[in-house]
């Protein structure tokens, strides 16, 4: 029997107790417990492998059980992004009626609160005798502390005072008439200066002239030629028949009647002579009036003026060696894309990703940088600095062998290095644009992520290499990477690099490229292009000029040109600046007000710590406003997940320090709020010029409580605030901190006098 058959009583078996068949049931079920016979094992087993062995499928059936999962994955995700989708609107809709809720209750409230009580009238004469005479009562009582009178000396009294104010300084170091002595305006010709058109100055000239001489009359026509000009008296007779004698002839030295007309018509001559010339202003005014604009003209027919005139209405400033390597002719300027000298194949690109009209320094940088010249750019944010050094190194990599399996491993071809990992991402984005369709590969070399990885990803072959100088300088040291092909080297933030401490990482890449191709050292030297040395080039940009960076550009760059587009000074004229002078307690609702009054998203909210930003952030969140995080100690997976998030509109705020001060362009944003003073203005001016990118208006305000560190910053605050014509707030402008340096050292030098004068 086997051990699948059951125990089931017969017929014979009923008559048996229930003794009997209990024990044959125990019997049963001990013998199923024994072990199984060899043929029962050999059925088992072959029946399992009957069960796996393979079944095989054709390629329809496969396809259509593909087919058949996908779709019910697909089904399945749906179902689960509408179930979030539906939580996500119910707890907004939860999180709406709260704040309903709160404002009916404080409306509520208010309408509850008593009305104020009307003005007491005033008291009789007798009520304050009453007074009085009570205060009186409990002075002799009590006893009154009396104010000594402060007795001041004869010498204090009448001692003259030396000091003065700084609005009373006439010296140039204070006076804002001096501050911008050195920027002349430059019209040439195409208006007023110090308030005087010599135009209309020579039209009053001539008017007054014309009044003067109109009752004069016309002097005759001239004599044909070869008359004379005067007929001559006929000869007197022989005989002279009369009694009045013949007129004495005119002594000579007195004036005549006839002497005294010709005198007149020759003096009237020269005066319309003088009324009908034109001066040499006018002439100039003339064949300026009837010149074209420099839009109008061919690059080739452009004056000096034209160009000068150019270069001012898009603030476009160079110093430095502007001097062809190759031919030694000044490089100017283009004006449109087809006169860039660009490859077809990239102009093609630029017109296909929307690029219509270029940028001033993109006007500039573009043929420094196609003419092999070493650069140095100093620009607005939101300038366009990206395209101007991108482009010139897709041109030279085109010009240049493509990379093969022999040569994949000596490195990329150019090099882009930035301070941020988030600003490394945005060039790497912002370079695929264009080298995408001209098959030119892109690789960004960031911390975060496998150093191990991406030393065997860029060994394969990448022809631009963007990266972060620190994650680059251990990849060269540990031997995964190495440059021994790069000849084209940017710095992108340069003094923001050298602020964070990379100095050491930025020359310890620079010295592991080739050096036997540097440019000659002596600016007058002309090299060969055309040849089989290529040279290497540089650009740098960078918003200041601190020693440490005049020490790399003066080691590693040759004769390089300076470029400066607009105003470093100051802040962009479209941001507006508000400052709210408040309490530190009081900066949680004012950023709530603002987000629900102010501007739409997407907001930046910049912190000095991270742990206020993780603590503000949570904050924001449990309010209902969408928030992404993003700081130093986030790793890099989440930071990449914050920004993207926040540019796709998952997110409505961003909550970030300084690391995104610089560098990051996210469009669409309208408002910037420093919920924390930064510690420096110049990092106030990176906040702040996130927003009115492109041209575009923006509001930048910021939380000033006048305490601590913000102490260093205010009068520098309050300098940026005048020179962009912005509304200083009357508690900041009082502030001791935001007072002239001189005035703060006279009053910590003298500080009862400062009371005094209070």
């Amino acid at each position: 029997m086997s051990t699948s058959t059951m125990f089931r009583p017969s017929a014979d078996d009923e008559d048996m107790d229930e003794e009997e068949l209990e024990a044959l049931r125990q019997r049963e079920a001990k013998r199923r417990q024994q072990q199984a016979s060899l043929e029962e094992k050999m059925a088992e087993r072959k029946h399992a492998a009957t069960l796996d062995r393979p079944i095989y499928m054709t390629k329809r059936e496969r396809e259509a059980a593909e087919l058949e999962a996908k779709k019910e994955e697909e089904e399945i995700q749906q179902l689960m992004d509408e179930a979030e989708r539906a939580q996500r609107q119910e707890y907004m809709q939860k999180v709406r009626d709260a704040l309903r809720e709160q404002r009916e209750r404080e409306r509520s409230n208010r309408s509850a609160l008593p009305l104020p009580k009307k003005e007491e009238q005033p008291k009789t004469k007798e009520e304050l005798d009453r007074e009085k005479e009570l205060q009186q009562i409990k002075n002799a009582y009590l006893g009154v502390r009396k104010k000594k009178k402060k007795v001041m000396k004869i010498s204090e009294k009448f001692r003259f005072s030396f000091d003065w104010g700084a609005e009373e300084d006439t010296s140039t170091d204070l006076n804002p008439l001096y501050e911008k002595k050195h920027e002349a305006l430059l019209l040439f010709g195409r208006g007023l200066r110090a308030g005087i058109d010599r135009r209309e100055q020579l039209q009053k000239r001539d008017a007054i002239l014309q009044d003067r001489y109109r009752d004069i009359p016309a002097p005759p026509p001239p004599p044909p030629p070869g008359e004379p000009d005067e007929v001559p008296p006929p000869p007197p007779d022989e005989e002279y028949f009369g009694d009045i004698p013949p007129p004495p002839p005119p002594p000579p030295g007195e004036e005549t009647a006839e002497t005294s007309a010709a005198t007149d018509k020759q003096r009237l001559e020269e005066k319309l002579k003088m009324m009908n010339s034109k001066s040499w202003l006018d002439k100039m005014n003339d064949r300026y009036d009837s010149a074209k604009h420099y839009t109008e003209k061919s690059i080739e027919d452009m004056t000096e003026r034209d160009w000068r005139i150019f270069r001012e209405d898009y603030e476009i400033v160079t110093k430095g060696n502007m001097r062809h390597p190759g031919t030694g002719k000044v490089i100017r300027p283009f004006r449109y894309w087809h006169e860039s000298g660009l490859n077809e194949e990239i102009l093609a690109v630029i017109k296909k990703v929307g690029y219509e009209k270029p940028t001033g320094v993109q006007m500039q940088c573009i043929p420094l940088g196609l003419a092999c010249k070493d650069v140095i750019g100093v620009a607005k944010t939101g300038s366009g600095k990206t395209c101007a050094f991108v482009l010139p190194m897709l041109e030279y990599i085109l010009s240049q062998p493509p990379i093969t399996k022999e040569t994949a491993s000596e490195g990329p071809l150019a090099l882009i290095m930035a301070p941020t990992r988030e600003l490394v991402q945005q060039i790497e984005e912002e370079t695929r644009k264009f080298a995408g369709e001209l098959k030119i590969r892109v690789y960004s070399v960031v911390g975060g992520l496998s150093i191990e990885e991406q030393g065997f990803i860029a060994n394969q072959g990448v022809e631009v290499m963007v990266a972060t100088p620190g994650r680059l300088n251990d990849a060269l040291d540990r031997r995964y990477m190495v440059l021994n092909q790069c000849n084209y080297v940017v710095l992108d933030e340069a003094d923001r690099m050298i602020d964070m401490g990379f100095e050491p990482q930025v020359k310890a890449v620079l010295d592991a490229m080739p050096h036997s191709n540097l440019k000659p050292a002596d600016e007058n030297a002309t090299i060969d292009l055309e040849g089989d040395i290529k040279y290497r080039q540089t650009y740098m940009f960078s918003a200041t000029m601190p020693p440490a960076v005049e020490r790399i550009a003066r080691n590693y760059l040759r004769n390089p040109a300076y470029v400066y587009i607009g105003d470093q000074a100051s802040t962009k004229d479209n941001i507006t600046q508000n400052i709210e002078f408040l309490k530190e307690n009081k900066k949680k609702d004012k950023l709530l007000d603002l987000l629900q009054n102010g501007p739409p998203p997407p907001i930046i909210v910049f912190c000095n710590g991270k742990k206020g930003c993780d603590v503000l952030a949570r904050s924001l969140d449990k309010m209902g406003f969408p928030t992404a995080v993003i700081h130093s100690g986030k790793d890099q997976a989440t930071r990449e997940a914050a920004i993207e998030g926040f540019k796709s509109g998952e997110f409505e705020i961003l909550v970030a320090t300084d690391i995104a001060g610089r560098g990051i362009d996210i469009q669409g944003v309208e408002h910037v709020i420093n919920y924390d003073m930064p510690k420096d203005i110049e990092s106030y001016t990176h906040r702040i010029g996130r927003t009115g990118r492109a041209g575009k208006k923006g509001i930048a305000t910021t939380f000033v409580t006048g305490e601590g560190v913000e102490e260093n910053v205010l009068y520098d605050l309050v300098q940026m605030l005048k020179k962009c014509s912005q509304i200083v707030p009357s508690e900041l402008s009082r502030h001791p901190a935001a007072q002239p340096p001189e005035q703060r050292e006279y009053a910590k030098r003298n500080p009862k006098m400062v009371e005094a004068k209070r």
